[in-house]
């Protein structure tokens, strides 16, 4: 430890209040990183060596065993939530559920414990019962895929592709509204039929897809029930209609309620009573669809802002009825036994 004092023969000639200020001024100079004040200064050496320990943090790769600054590509490292340290326990526990480098999975709590930490048990790993399937996520682009097979799937699975797709659309729809994705999308595995409604209810966000691969083998679920979302739901590629092992149908293919932005592409729908209802919706888009055998209205639309176009269909008994709303595009090729278009304090625009 060294101490600066100044030029000490140079003082003697100063006036004595200016040498008492000379030394007051003293900074004594530290060469380790524990000692602390702040009427201390590192020297030199201490910042580099500082600087060389920060350098080779940053180039720190972190393994099962060292936190480091980052991970390799493929790599899954789980930090003890109460030390902060990764342990290999902790990541061969949970690891063993992932199927690739892009998916996560999350352990998490039993039902009961109280403060969010899963345990260990007595082979130093976190159990089985404590690692739940989280929707999986890309981390490419913050996108979040859920795979549905109702004939090969598992709720259980982690849905992250058409091989590990989970069974119920309902388990599907779970775990999407759970995540803060940019993009999330619901798959439905091709030539599936689903004795099941796609429900949507209170969904927020940014952006929810329903979709179908592969794209030229659809598959098609018993109904769709849209309610109360303010996220923009997508619907494409897929039917709603009475087909298989569906038994009955409700009264209407797709029915969309309180929503802010729904959009429907290239889907065929039957239904009993109405083929689309929309109501009270701030824009709903619907194009190239089937709308076939709906015993009311093909499209109803009501305190809503939609817009058609390229939609056909037969054995309808109205086309398009507008009550307090307004429809506006083209009206394709849409048949119907009684008007084509009708209206009750609403407006259509062809």
């Amino acid at each position: 430890m060294t101490t600066y004092k100044g030029n000490q023969t140079a003082n003697e000639n100063l006036s004595p209040s200016l040498q008492r200020k000379l030394e007051s001024m003293e900074v004594e100079i530290v060469n380790d990183l524990t000692t602390g004040g702040s009427d201390k200064a590192a020297s030199a050496e201490t910042v580099k060596i500082l600087k060389t320990s920060v350098d080779t943090h940053k180039k720190e790769v972190a393994t099962t065993d060292i936190l480091g600054h980052f991970k390799p590509d493929g790599a899954t490292i789980t930090v003890d939530p109460e030390t902060g340290v990764a342990k290999a326990n902790y990541a061969s526990a949970i690891t063993t559920a992932v199927n690739t480098s892009e998916q996560k999975m999350v352990a998490k709590t039993s039902i009961g414990q109280a403060n969010g930490v899963a345990s260990l048990g007595s082979d130093g790993k976190v159990p089985a019962s404590q690692i739940v399937a989280s929707a999986p996520t890309n981390l490419a682009n913050d996108a979040v895929k859920v795979y549905v097979d109702n004939v090969s799937g598992n709720d259980s699975n982690t849905g992250a592709s058409a091989a590990t797709g989970v069974k119920t659309l309902a388990e599907a729809v779970r775990r999407i509204k759970s995540l803060g994705a940019k993009e999330r999308k619901i798959i439905l595995v091709g030539g599936r039929t689903f004795d099941e409604e796609l429900n949507l209810e209170d969904i927020h966000g940014s952006y929810v897809s329903v979709n179908c691969e592969p794209y030229d083998n659809r598959a098609s679920v018993k109904s769709v029930n849209i309610q109360g979302c303010s996220a923009q739901i997508n619907l494409m590629n897929f039917d709603v209609e009475k087909r298989g092992t569906i038994a009955a149908i409700p009264s209407y293919g797709v029915n969309v309620y309180r929503c802010n932005w729904v959009t429907m592409y290239r889907m065929k729908i039957v239904a009993q009573s109405r083929g689309v209802f929309c109501s009270r919706v701030a824009y709903c888009l619907m194009d190239g669809l089937e709308i076939n055998n709906a015993g009311a209205d093909a499209v109803y639309c009501s305190e809503s802002y939609a817009i058609v176009d390229g939609i056909k269909g037969t054995g309808n008994n109205y086309g398009y009825y507008a009550s307090s709303g307004i429809i506006i595009g083209s009206a394709g090729n849409l048949s119907a036994t009684t008007p084509q278009l009708k209206s009750s304090g609403g407006q259509i625009f062809f």
